[in-house]
């Protein structure tokens, strides 16, 4: 068993299917209903600050596709509630399910790297906003029942999860559909998965970050360039130029 939270999420709504086409069994999850819930797929209504729900709708997972929480900058005691309490409350079911997680970290833990920097997973975190403070601290929630209770998981660091990329910085965050797809079921099919950090981006020929996915299994097939000629500029302000967060770094 499967089970998706933030299932009818923005990367859920594609995600899901895609899933499903697999043949994978699917448990679904999120505080609203899915629009498109896969015929053979359960969904289960529930808030991942509630611990006891969250252990329920996990009793038999094999894996967990973490992609609930708030995914914007939002008050700090909403995003603690759903990012860093929903979490722990994820690995806490993971663990007494004998589950592996896949965890939707972000790539705005690193976003107060100026743009010609090159980033690896192993760099300090510079998180560029309260939502990428909460993140973080998910990765290391992943870290934490990994040494302590042996949970396996794979952070993946997502970058701009599109159809196509639509601005300049995406030419180096851009990650498409099917790669990112790609990523996560390498996740939930490796023999032996650890505690591992991955970027969740395509092989754009100008990005920013660096990791050892390739010796993992994963290739990303995708490049932002071939869509280089109809990118909109990013936003005419200093900061958001400066730094690999982007908006999330204007003041």
């Amino acid at each position: 068993m499967i089970v998706v939270t933030g299932a009818a999420g923005e990367i859920g709504t594609w995600l899901v299917p895609r899933l499903a086409g697999r043949g994978l069994k699917l448990r679904l999850s999120d505080r609203s209903e899915v629009a498109s819930k896969p015929k053979d797929a359960e969904f289960v209504r529930a808030d991942l600050a509630e611990a006891g729900a969250v252990r329920e709708f996990c009793r038999d997972a094999t894996a967990i596709i973490h992609l609930g929480g708030i995914r914007f900058e939002a008050a700090p005691e909403q995003l603690v509630a759903s990012n860093v309490l929903g979490t722990a409350n994820v690995f806490c079911a993971a663990k007494l399910a004998g589950a592996r997680v896949v965890y939707a970290s972000s790539n705005h833990v690193v976003g107060y790297y100026e743009r010609d920097q090159h980033v690896s997973t192993e760099d300090p975190l510079r998180p560029d906003s309260i939502y990428a403070v909460t993140k973080a601290a998910g990765e290391l929630i992943a870290r934490f029942y990994f040494d302590r209770y042996g949970v396996e998981s794979a952070s993946i660091r997502i970058g701009s999860a599109l159809e196509r990329p639509t601005r300049v910085r995406h030419r180096h965050t851009w990650v498409s559909y099917d790669d990112l797809e790609a990523l996560i079921v390498a996740c939930l099919q490796s023999p032996r998965l650890g505690c591992k950090t991955f970027w969740g981006v395509s092989a754009n020929a100008c990005k920013w970050w660096q990791d050892d996915s390739h010796s993992f299994g994963f290739s990303p097939k995708d490049d932002a360039e071939q869509y280089v000629a109809t990118l909109l500029p990013d936003e005419d302000d200093p900061e958001v130029r400066r730094f690999q967060g982007g908006e999330f770094c204007a003041k």
